[in-house]
């Protein structure tokens, strides 16, 4: 736990560089990431698709597919906020960017297949529940030729976007509130806030408020714990991917990311169905947790500094 929050210590951390950064990271994460859609827009003398109400402008754009005029565009931004990250971590802060991920020399790709193998067995359980409660719920929605030609965009897209999130919520932030505060769960506590805040304009919102930013929470809280146990962000790196990479396969209605294709849809959700998630969430991720670090098998490896 001590030796992931000390890799802040390997760096400069004046409170003006923190505050410096955090500015830089929201300038480019908030600001020039929406330049990509700002020019969709211009482009096409209005939104292509119909938003917030409102019709879609006929123009230019307004035959594309939502994945190449909402998706990428806003995907864009979280490409800003890594460069965000990198001029942070490295100019400001002088600090290595894998110091955001692990204290060992090399990052270790089992422990992020690990990762990825569990939130990707979270989904397959939480989802199979579902479906035995509420098998009308799903619908089959494969369009081959779709999937196959926006599959490959989206798993890089998406690749980046979760380990860029991961690095931010469970590198940079979790580890500079655990060297301020000296309190490594409320820094994880306030990291798991702060990622529930950023996810509170999504859409699944309309599932119920409180569930639903209920569920981001302890998703981020559970990610912050095994961090901090296993030393490493590799395992949460994983976990993140896997949880949004599995769209591909069953999507959501009233989902942030509806627009994708997948196999099957989920074309009823609610507060009941967020309820559910949620409560098998903190169940699967208890089981998780015990079996990563309790079981002989599972027990964490020490990385060595770098």
């Amino acid at each position: 736990m001590e030796s992931f929050i000390a890799l802040a210590k390997s760096g400069r951390n004046d409170w003006w560089r923190y505050a410096l950064s955090l500015a830089l990271i929201l300038f480019m994460w908030l600001i020039v990431g929406s330049v990509p859609f700002a020019l969709v827009v211009l482009a096409n003398h209005g939104m292509p698709f119909a938003w917030q109400g409102e019709p879609a402008v006929s123009g230019p754009l307004s035959g594309l597919d939502l994945v190449l005029t909402f998706y990428v565009p806003v995907a864009f931004s979280f490409i800003a906020l890594l460069a965000g990250i990198v001029i942070s971590v490295k100019f400001i802060h002088g600090r290595t960017l894998h110091s955001l991920i692990t204290p060992a020399p090399k990052i270790n790709p089992k422990r992020i297949v690990t990762g990825f193998g569990i939130f990707l067995a979270f989904n397959i359980i939480a989802n199979a529940v579902s479906f035995i409660l509420e098998p009308s719920a799903f619908a089959l929605t494969l369009e081959p030729a779709r999937l196959l030609l926006f599959a490959p965009i989206y798993l890089l897209l998406t690749a980046v976007q979760t380990t860029t999130e991961e690095m931010l919520f469970r590198g940079y932030v979790l580890q500079g509130l655990g060297n301020a505060l000296k309190r490594p769960i409320f820094s994880a506590f306030l990291s798991s806030f702060l990622f529930m805040l950023v996810h509170l304009g999504n859409p699944e919102m309309s599932n119920g408020v409180l569930l639903a930013a209920a569920y981001y929470f302890c998703v981020g809280f559970w990610l912050c714990l095994v961090t901090l146990k296993d030393g490493t962000n590799e395992l949460a790196i994983g976990g993140h991917a896997a949880n949004n990479m599995f769209i591909l396969f069953l999507n959501y209605k009233n989902s942030a990311l509806e627009m994708i294709p997948s196999v099957f849809k989920m074309t009823e959700t609610g507060a009941a169905d967020m309820a559910l998630s949620l409560g098998l969430f903190i169940i699967m991720g208890a089981a998780a947790y015990l079996l990563l670090f309790r079981a002989s098998w599972g027990s964490t490896r020490r990385p060595r500094p770098a």
